[in-house]
């Protein structure tokens, strides 16, 4: 309780069962629809009406088109909270703390499961990974990004997350 006061009060967002941690990074092979990927993230985004603390994406080619695009919803979004990194231990005490894990980072295949949370994995960057039943796969249609998010939200609620394979 006294990491989740210090983290809250040092990043100025709740951190808790109803927060997304979001990250999403480019994709080489899929440049051209990039743009197009993060508006629809930060679309179902705006559809979730809880706290959403977003990391920056990776340094890959396309990283700026994403960054730019997430400055624009911050700034418009008082229920968004864009850090450049949280650094490994604080990203793993958010991690521990929120509702969902939601975007396209490995973190979400790996740790997430070991934290028993559960995870949003949009799109093909973690394709071909073994992944526990914790994670939903979805596109990156808006709608699809949402409904995976309301399901994780849910499976939260019910406990399922807990028989972690």
């Amino acid at each position: 309780e006294k990491i989740q006061k210090e983290l809250e009060k040092e990043l100025g967002l709740p951190i808790n069962n109803t927060t997304l941690l979001v990250t999403s990074h480019p994709v080489t092979l899929e440049l051209e629809s990039l743009q197009e990927q993060i508006s629809n993230l930060i679309n179902a985004l705006s559809d979730y009406n809880g706290p959403k603390l977003i990391t920056y994406p990776n340094s890959d080619v396309g990283n700026e088109i994403i960054v730019k695009q997430l400055i624009e919803f911050a700034a418009k979004d008082k229920s968004v909270k864009l850090v450049k990194s949280l650094g490994a231990t604080k990203y793993l005490s958010v991690m521990k703390l929120c509702g969902a894990v939601v975007g396209n980072s490995s973190s979400a295949i790996i740790e997430a499961p070991v934290l028993k949370k559960p995870a949003v994995n949009i799109g093909n960057r973690q394709k071909g990974r073994l992944m526990a039943d914790c994670i939903i796969n979805c596109g990156y249609k808006s709608k699809e990004i949402t409904e995976a998010i309301n399901k994780v939200i849910n499976l939260k609620k019910t406990k399922n997350i807990l028989k972690i394979s």
